[in-house]
């Protein structure tokens, strides 16, 4: 009942746009766009297959390596993970996560491969991925809805410590 509910919010208070900062929820405004659009409400965000694919990492990484792009090594495929063990493509430690999710829920690092294959085992669409080392930084981007063309990037360090508030908060 989240959409009808945000419907008749809208209906209700003459809303004319609505947007989410938490990720599945932009998926699920995505996917009913055109509800919105049959009442006058624009979404703020992303296309529904957009959205999918940020929410889902190997698809991702997929989509990043294809286009040129450098990023961590991952793995859902235990057998290639356990190759590039031994030929030491990958060393420890590593992450070991949910490939859907966002929020940095459910991400365990493992400094052992018997760590890395229990974790990996541990949960269902699990995948491992490259410890890169250095400061984490997080990005915003803004884009106009109308030319396409980005206005802003933001970008903020990320301390351990908003990442345990943003787990327990969302």
């Amino acid at each position: 009942g989240y959409i009808e509910k945000i419907i008749d919010i809208c209906k209700k208070e003459k809303i004319s746009g609505v947007l989410s900062l938490i990720d599945p929820e932009l998926s699920l405004l995505a996917k009913n766009k055109s509800r919105f659009d049959e009442i006058g409400v624009t979404i703020i965000g992303s296309s529904y297959e957009l959205c999918g694919r940020t929410l889902d990492k190997m698809h991702m990484f997929s989509w990043l390596t294809e286009n040129g792009y450098r990023c961590a090594k991952s793995y859902t495929d235990k057998k290639v993970f356990l190759q590039d063990v031994e030929s030491q493509k990958i060393s420890f430690p590593v992450f070991v996560k949910p490939a859907r999710g966002s929020a940095s829920i459910s991400i365990s690092k493992a400094n052992d491969l018997e760590t890395a294959l229990f974790l990996f085992n541990s949960g269902e669409n699990m995948m491992i991925q490259e410890f890169l080392r250095g400061q984490e930084i997080g990005a915003d981007v803004y884009i106009d809805m109308l030319s396409g063309e980005v206005v802003s990037i933001f970008t903020k360090k990320i301390f351990e410590i908003l990442r345990f508030l943003t787990v327990l908060l969302f």
